[in-house]
């Protein structure tokens, strides 16, 4: 046994980056289902002190959801953002940031009272004058969840 404890707190060491690679490094979080939208299929996940709009099916209100949101499928923003297709956009601010093993940067998130791992390269890091401490905007589409895999259990 190489780690033992938590799926959310697996998911973030940084020794799994060696084993998965860049594209599933990530972090796992849970859930509650506050409300099911069957027509599109998607739900809204209390998460930490968050929302977050997730596609799923099959996931009744008060279920606990496992989602994995990956790195690289987070955007970061200095400001709130409107006009765009991304469903959430979660007030965050960046706790860590660190160069990962294959040139980019890996930057540690508090969403929510949740932690949130987000794959930018140099320059956007540069561009955004991304310091630990900063206030931003963590972005994450809904249908990116989609095709991973989510794991229902009963609340309680």
């Amino acid at each position: 046994m190489l780690a033992e404890g938590p799926v959310s707190e697996l998911s973030l060491r940084p020794e799994l980056q060696s084993i998965v690679g860049p594209d599933l490094v990530g972090a796992v979080l849970e859930g509650v289902v506050t409300r099911v939208d069957p027509e599109h299929g998607s739900a809204d996940l209390t998460v930490g002190r968050g929302t977050v709009q997730v596609s799923v099916r099959g996931a009744p209100v008060g279920s606990r959801v496992r989602l994995q949101i990956l790195a690289r499928d987070v955007i970061l923003a200095a400001q709130p953002v409107q006009g765009l297709s991304v469903r959430n956009a979660i007030a965050s601010t960046v706790t860590a940031i660190s160069n990962d093993d294959y040139g980019q940067v890996l930057v540690r998130l508090d969403v929510g009272g949740e932690t949130v791992l987000a794959r930018i390269t140099h320059h956007a890091q540069k561009a955004l004058n991304l310091r630990a401490g900063d206030a931003v905007w963590t972005l994450v589409k809904a249908v990116s969840t989609r095709g991973h895999a989510f794991r229902i259990t009963p609340a309680g």
